[in-house]
């Protein structure tokens, strides 16, 4: 006789592997990040390639499973085989890591550096490991939806819960795997911990298919049929489609700029965009809660509702842009009342970041189940919920990659982070336009409100008043609290004058002078800067006067050019390369003369654009001596270079009688960590002299 399970536990059970396959997904794609990023490096173009890659897999099996699984007469237990099966292929993915290193470490150098080639070999490497386990993780989300069908009616009940709970997962995954297991366990054993988790939720998941059926009624009771949204036309739907693509454009796009705005100010280490991602996945988290909440009470959901999210988020991300100066001055604020403590910066990064990101998250979080909800009663009696589940989520998903591509490689670099925002928020506010002017009720008075907004963003993103680059260049983690706090953030921007700013593609780049001071700031922290002359002098001339002959040189980051400048006063030398990971550094070189003794305009001195560890990875040069002088450890992507891999890939690239300087801020670490740094480089370096 079949043994059957409470309805309650069931429900329960079936919502518990959903928020394990969440977890599992945000771990996943931290942990590839990284290791993919180890590998093809650090780059915007390559970290985008990846994720581009993640998000097309999961676009992909939301529109091919759900409508392969429309039909399917259990539909949890096809479910439970997609979380074993993504399970498998993400354990497997660890041979797919050492496999795509050693065919790109063979294959880069002879494709040379086309940045296009190198784009499609970063493409097909991410591919042979991500895409086969997210076109599994995106069929889950529709499937399940399908697996709890009782009627059409409970279409936003289920979908809302399902997407609140997987983005929950999603929000314990990010923390956890940012703050636990890559620190504390590494790649591998992280991979494996994503792994076992969809282990689990496939098993429990086969469990209920097995046993018993979801009980009805218990994700919410059924609601009447919505007119509004029935009486839409096929060309309707398909319009929506597009219009919710876009929208997961904008989400990235605000992402990808309040990420840069943030990370000036609230600093750029990893456990900074830990917290930064893992607030806007609460805030969809909480939109989409707020949803069911909503859609509960009024069971009215139409087109309207789509326009209204569209213009709360334009007007929450102006308001934002607006009050950002008063949110980055609590941070210093926090650091003061809790005495400067690691748990004290935490918290000051977690309200920096949930007041500016977790408004704008909520309402997206409130607009996926709403959308899902409008082409549900219209296209869901023609397709069936499980595939039109699947086309929104991949519609939504496809415009996230485009928008994370075009604001990664074009629109920073083009309008700048702060415009960036402004700009988005316009499109938000026209999308709110165009779906008012279709309405079959238009009001005056929403149209109205939507173009006197579009005006005010235009405004705010214009104005220097708004966009004030001194204050937005600066980190207020790092000098919030210079002059003992007597000076507010904006008094002490003031201080010196801001001679060039750029949103590179990479980072955001400063320059700044006073009568007897200039300094090179990247994302908010200075990195070069007068004071440091006799350091990044000193490494230059180290090698050069050390080492009898040093005929070719490469040299780690061109930072202010004072390294390189040391370099070039020795006339051996017969060719300086320069590895640069960003190129508005190159331009900010002209402003910085007065510190590199105009270097760039000797003919010997070769600038490569490109991370510093991929480089030495892939190159086949040698050379006579090797300088590196990376940033602080603790910064996102800084840290690779002082690892293992690194410290071979030096020893690889020197010639016979090479020598290698190292540059590490002892004063900024604690002695363990430079005891690590040390113990790290020394057995490549045996002959190492501090």
């Amino acid at each position: 006789m079949k043994k059957t399970s409470p309805p309650h536990q069931s429900s329960f059970a079936i919502l518990l592997c959903f928020l394990c396959s969440g977890a599992a997904g945000l771990v996943y794609q931290v942990a590839w990040t990284k290791a993919l990023g180890l590998i093809f490096g650090h780059t915007i173009y390559a970290i985008s390639t990846v994720l581009a890659v993640f998000m097309a897999g999961l676009a992909a099996g939301s529109a091919c499973i759900g409508r392969w699984g429309e039909n399917h007469t259990n539909p949890t237990a096809l479910y439970a085989r997609l979380e074993l099966l993504a399970g498998a292929s993400g354990a497997l993915s660890l041979v797919g890591l050492a496999t795509v290193r050693w065919l790109y470490v063979v294959v880069y150098p002879a494709v040379g550096n086309p940045q296009s080639v190198l784009l499609l070999l970063r493409f097909l490497g991410a591919c042979l490991v991500l895409f086969i386990p997210t076109f599994l993780m995106g069929g889950t989300f529709p499937i399940l939806v399908q697996s709890l069908r009782r009627s059409s009616a409970e279409l936003a009940n289920r979908v809302s819960l399902l997407y609140s709970i997987n983005t929950l997962g999603a929000v314990a995954g990010t923390l956890i795997s940012g703050f636990v297991l890559l620190p504390a366990l590494g790649l591998r054993i992280t991979v494996g911990c994503a792994a076992v988790l969809n282990f689990l939720a496939g098993l429990m998941a086969l469990r209920i298919a097995r046993s018993d059926d979801i009980a009805p009624g218990v994700l919410g009771s059924p609601a009447k049929a919505h007119t509004p949204a029935q009486a839409m036309t096929r060309d309707a739907s398909t319009l929506l489609l597009f219009l919710f693509a876009v929208v997961g454009g904008t989400a990235f796009a605000y992402e990808i700029a309040w990420t840069r705005l943030l990370s000036i100010t609230i600093g750029s280490s990893t456990y900074a965009f830990t917290l930064m991602l893992a607030t806007f996945l609460l805030g969809s988290t909480i939109g989409s809660m707020f949803f069911q909440h909503y859609f509960g009470r009024s069971r009215v959901v139409s087109p309207a509702t789509f326009s209204r999210t569209q213009t709360w988020t334009g007007l929450v991300a102006v308001a934002c842009l607006i009050l950002f100066p008063r949110i980055a001055s609590l941070v210093p604020l926090v650091l003061r009342l809790t005495h400067q403590t690691f748990g004290g910066l935490l918290l000051a990064q977690f309200i920096a970041s949930a007041l500016t990101v977790l408004p704008i998250a909520i309402v997206f979080g409130f607009n996926f189940p709403a959308v899902v909800v409008l082409l549900g009663h219209h296209a869901g009696d023609q397709f069936g919920e499980s595939a039109t589940v699947g086309k929104a989520y991949a519609a939504n998903t496809l415009g996230a990659i485009i928008g994370s591509l075009g604001t990664g490689f074009w629109l920073v670099s083009w309008l700048g982070n702060f415009r960036v925002v402004a700009f988005t928020a316009a499109m938000n506010l026209l999308l709110a336009l165009v779906m008012e002017l279709r309405s079959s009720r238009r009001k005056a008075t929403s149209l109205a409100i939507n173009l006197v907004c579009i005006l005010a963003v235009f405004i705010v993103g214009a104005s220097s008043f708004f966009d004030n680059k001194s204050l937005m260049s600066l980190s207020a983690v790092l000098y919030g609290n210079s002059y003992q706090g007597r000076l507010t953030l904006s008094e002490i921007a003031a201080t010196n004058d801001l001679v060039f700013a750029a949103d590179g593609v990479n980072d955001s780049i400063t320059v700044l002078r006073s009568d007897d001071y200039v300094a090179l700031r990247v994302n908010g922290k200075t990195d070069a800067s007068t004071g440091d002359a006799r350091t990044q002098l000193l490494l230059g001339h180290l090698g050069g006067a050390l080492h009898p002959a040093p005929r070719r040189v490469l040299i780690i980051g061109f930072g202010s050019g004072m390294t390189a400048s040391a370099v070039a006063r020795y006339p051996d030398v017969e060719r300086i390369d320069c590895v640069e990971i960003e190129p508005a550094v190159i331009r900010a070189a002209a402003f910085l003369e007065k510190l590199n003794r105009g270097v760039l305009n000797d003919p010997r001195l070769r600038i490569i654009f490109d991370d510093a560890r991929n480089f030495l990875l892939t190159s086949r040069e040698k050379y006579d001596l090797i300088i590196s002088e990376p940033s602080n450890p603790w910064i996102a992507g800084i840290g690779t270079l002082f690892t293992t891999e690194y410290y071979a890939a030096v020893r690889q690239r020197l010639a016979p009688g090479g020598m290698f300087v190292q540059w590490v801020q002892s004063y900024a670490l604690a002695p363990a960590d430079l005891r690590m740094i040390i113990g790290t480089l020394a057995p490549y370096f045996a002959e190492v002299t501090l």
